[in-house]
């Protein structure tokens, strides 16, 4: 297990990918950004958690013009 603080810079793009056996768990400070998760968009704000499964498909995108923390 590990806990890790990240800034998405506008324009950012996560292929998508998933984890065997890893569970990630984003929980956003600042900023807004766009997951798909198993071919459905989710959007995230200032606030919001989104937790991935193992075996969940995702990617994840800074679409907007500041940074996600």
């Amino acid at each position: 297990m590990m806990f890790a603080s990240a800034t998405f810079k506008p324009g950012l793009i996560v292929e998508n990918h998933k984890h065997a056996t890893m569970f990630e768990v984003f929980y956003i400070l600042s900023g807004q950004a766009e997951f798909i998760v198993n071919h459905e968009k989710v959007s995230v704000k200032a606030g919001d958690c989104i937790t991935l499964e193992p075996g969940e498909e995702h990617s994840q995108s800074n679409p907007y013009n500041e940074d996600v923390v």
